[in-house]
């Protein structure tokens, strides 16, 4: 296996994408996505941890550079790359850029297909990497749900909340303080970032996106953060099996086959359009 393992986090957005990174993001950035928030707290809660000094864990090194497009108006969107990024020199130490879709598809191990339960529309990015042999880290949302059901519950990484619950918890009056009070790693990962850990030349600089996840967090990113956490460890220790990781993403490619676009005109053909599909024998 390789000594880094390469993630992709993929918002599989309304709209178009821009696929200049390994974080790939929506061109309206307006709202502070889970598609940042997530794997932030994540790496952060990892370098609180320890989990780089001797002996003090099992996280494996992974590559995961941010980029992409947002309006010039959005703050958190901004802010929120630019925080990735800093965690990405300071954990990962090495960022990559200018990687087209081309690239990062064939060479990515994982794929974070990380949105709220019920949220979002289904995408295609997220099959293009399975069929490469991305194993999907994701919640029950979109195509990950016909993900799993072709390729196996074991061969994907499922995580957070379904979206009945997503549901229930905000008909409750979702309380994120509630999260933070209850989880001390993912307390003491903002009050990390917020104090300025990975921002040393200005302490204040993420301050406010912290302060977001406090008071409104409307994708829930503290509510799934545990479940996050452990899907990460989870993967972490699949990426130690080299036969164990080459078998599941093997499984993932020969699987997903059901997504073909050919499969998809002959339904539609056959149940919507109401014409015939495939070769007319020659009159």
């Amino acid at each position: 296996m390789g000594e880094w393992l390469y993630r992709v986090v993929q918002r599989p957005a309304q709209g178009r994408t821009s696929q200049w990174g390994n974080l790939l993001l929506p061109r309206r950035g307006e709202d502070l996505h889970r598609e940042l928030a997530a794997p932030l707290q994540y790496r952060a809660a990892a370098w609180i941890a320890g989990v780089q000094a001797a002996g003090a864990g099992s996280l494996h090194p992974s590559h995961g550079p941010a980029g992409g497009c947002a309006t010039p108006t959005s703050f958190a969107a901004r802010s929120g790359l630019e925080a990735n990024n800093a965690l990405t020199f300071k954990l990962d130490h090495s960022v990559g850029a200018g990687h087209l879709a081309e690239t990062i598809v064939p060479a990515a191990d994982i794929s974070e297909q990380i949105s709220t339960a019920g949220l979002e529309a289904s995408g295609t990015g997220n099959m293009k990497f399975a069929l490469n042999g991305a194993i999907t880290v994701g919640t029950l949302d979109g195509a990950n749900v016909e993900i799993r059901e072709r390729v196996g519950e074991d061969n994907i990484v499922i995580f957070g909340m379904t979206a009945e619950e997503v549901l229930l918890e905000r008909a409750r009056g979702y309380q994120p303080m509630r999260f933070i009070e209850e989880n001390a790693m993912l307390r003491a990962t903002l009050d990390s970032i917020s104090a300025g850990t990975f921002s040393r030349d200005d302490r204040a600089r993420f301050a406010p996106l912290m302060e977001t996840l406090r008071t409104s967090d409307w994708f829930m990113v503290n509510a799934d953060f545990q479940s996050y956490w452990d899907a990460q460890r989870r993967v972490d220790g699949m990426w130690r099996d080299a036969y164990g990781w080459s078998r599941v993403a093997m499984l993932n490619t020969a699987n997903v086959g059901w997504f073909s676009s050919d499969r998809t005109i002959r339904e539609y053909a056959g149940d919507i359009w109401k014409v015939p599909c495939g070769l007319t024998p020659e009159a």
